[in-house]
């Protein structure tokens, strides 16, 4: 028994020693690892957090599909209406301009056409006065009478 106590109690003092000089880096070591295994757990109960909050989101917006579904269906068919009835009043503006633009072409294409005629009609006024008064003046369908009627107008 004695041969044992004295390894045992060298083994003791060896360990001690050990522990001793090797007790504040392995401290060290342990309380960094616990600070490293502590933050990591709060990492993990922040994201754990934001987990279940984006969870409840998305879990919001499954319910609510179908009701902003029927929304944007909504929508939709209100901006084909709000087009077409734009198209609509932007046509009827457009026929409008047109019928304004050809009433007045009308009325300017009526005017011109009137005039042309008063043209055409004192033309020939013009020229039925002229052949009437050649008649009237030629000697030989009338003589003497035409040459008196000269005579007097030209006297006066």
């Amino acid at each position: 028994m004695n041969q044992l106590i004295f390894p045992a109690i060298n083994l003791a003092i060896l360990v001690g020693f050990i522990v001793y000089k090797a007790k504040p880096g392995f401290y060290a070591f342990i309380k960094k690892r616990h600070e490293e295994v502590f933050e990591g757990l709060n990492r993990s109960k922040v994201q754990a957090q934001t987990v279940a909050q984006r969870k409840k989101e998305i879990e919001a917006k499954i319910k609510n599909l179908d009701a902003e579904k029927a929304q944007i269906a909504a929508e939709w068919k209100q901006r084909e209406v709000d087009q077409s009835r734009s198209i609509k009043e932007g046509s009827l503006r457009v026929v409008t301009q047109m019928r304004q633009e050809f009433e007045q072409n009308k009325k300017a294409l009526e005017l011109t056409l009137l005039e042309e005629s008063l043209r055409s009609f004192r033309r020939n006024v013009v020229a039925q006065a002229e052949m009437k008064i050649k008649q009237a003046l030629n000697p030989a369908l009338h003589g003497k009478i035409n040459q008196e009627f000269i005579k007097e107008a030209s006297v006066t």
